[in-house]
């Protein structure tokens, strides 16, 4: 039995349709290559890819991905860092011109939308899906070289039908990738908006509604949760570009429709309870380490550790009987002093 013979080269090179083939590396080539740097819509937030924008129906995902297109138009600063300027193509595919005009107004109101930007940010509630859609906005990209953002609201609006073969890795892989193709030709970024499922996880990847081919696919997911309701929140940063991942505290103004940046998320946990040890002292001092932590109902340690913090700081003061503020180890030494200088003023 004669064996099967291997594909010469000709033969890969016809089949894969490309005309080309393989070339792979050295470390060596690699390592003497010289790349520009990459490109940030909003620096150290933002970089350029495709990105999902992942968060629950009706928390203000969509008021998030148009305050980027308008910190983009105007270089404006945006969660305290200042935006690349370029134009912006958002492609609001669940809405109409009518919404899209009142949501402008409110950001020209809040003094987020500078008139004078206006031609730099372009609107479409149309668009065709998966390849063919790529490839208009690939035509739309090189009539507007400016282009710095795309956001596509939402992804289930441009990704094509699923088919019946049950192969839902593929499919969701396959959703994502002509838009990351895209945006590695054009070194541009596209943001696109979609849902994170029911339950609830640790791992803000697994929230994200589909399959992990979503989430393998793009370059990032930017993940926002916010109870609804609340104003506060919180925005988990995750990409192969972004080196400061982790969460951050973002809070919704209902009232100008804006987001805003807090800080980071253990900071800002860390402020909020040091705070409250603050007030616990402040309305029930001089109190000890332990009736503090029953008071605010977190563990001994956690206390003790902010009472350290507190103490070096000079907010607080330890005496005999418990903690105290700082003003009122003052105020009680005033006291004190005074009583002094009224029984040395008694005869």
């Amino acid at each position: 039995m004669t064996a099967p013979a291997f594909p010469t080269v000709a033969d890969v090179t016809a089949s894969n349709g490309y005309g080309w083939t393989p070339k792979p590396k050295s470390a060596r080539a690699i390592l003497a290559e010289r790349f520009r740097e990459i490109a940030w819509v909003i620096p150290d937030i933002l970089p350029e890819g495709t990105y999902l924008l992942a968060a629950k129906p009706k928390v203000g995902k969509s008021w998030f991905a148009l305050q980027l297109c308008v910190a983009v138009v105007s270089g404006q600063v945006i969660f305290g860092k200042i935006a690349a300027v370029g134009a912006a193509l958002y492609l609001a595919l669940e809405d109409n011109d009518r919404r899209i005009q009142r949501r402008l107004a409110k950001q020209i109101d809040g003094l987020l939308l500078d008139p004078a930007c206006l031609d730099r940010l372009h609107f479409e509630t149309q668009w065709r899906r998966g390849d063919e859609g790529a490839a208009d906005l690939a035509v739309w990209i090189e009539q507007h070289p400016d282009c710095r953002l795309v956001v596509i609201d939402t992804l289930e609006r441009i990704r094509p039908p699923r088919g019946s073969s049950g192969a839902i890795y593929a499919e969701d892989y396959a959703a994502i990738k002509p838009f990351k193709d895209l945006s590695d030709r054009f070194g541009v970024t596209v943001l696109i908006v979609h849902h994170t499922r029911k339950g609830d996880s640790d791992d803000p990847l697994e929230q994200v509604s589909g399959t992990l081919g979503l989430t393998g696919s793009a370059d990032g997911v930017l993940v926002l949760a916010k109870p609804r309701g609340e104003a506060r929140g919180e925005l988990h940063l995750i990409g192969r570009d972004i080196e400061q991942e982790g969460a951050f505290v973002v809070e919704f103004d209902a009232d100008r429709c804006q987001w805003s940046m807090v800080g980071e998320a253990h900071q800002v946990a860390d402020t909020e309870q040091q705070q409250a040890v603050m007030d616990c002292i402040r309305d029930l001092g001089p109190i000890q380490p332990k009736g503090i932590a029953e008071e605010i109902e977190r563990n001994a340690v956690t206390v003790r550790r902010f009472l350290q913090k507190l103490r070096r700081s000079g907010r607080i003061v330890k005496t005999p009987a418990g903690y105290i503020l700082n003003d009122e180890r003052d105020e009680r030494d005033e006291q004190d002093e005074r009583h002094e200088r009224d029984e040395q003023a008694d005869p």
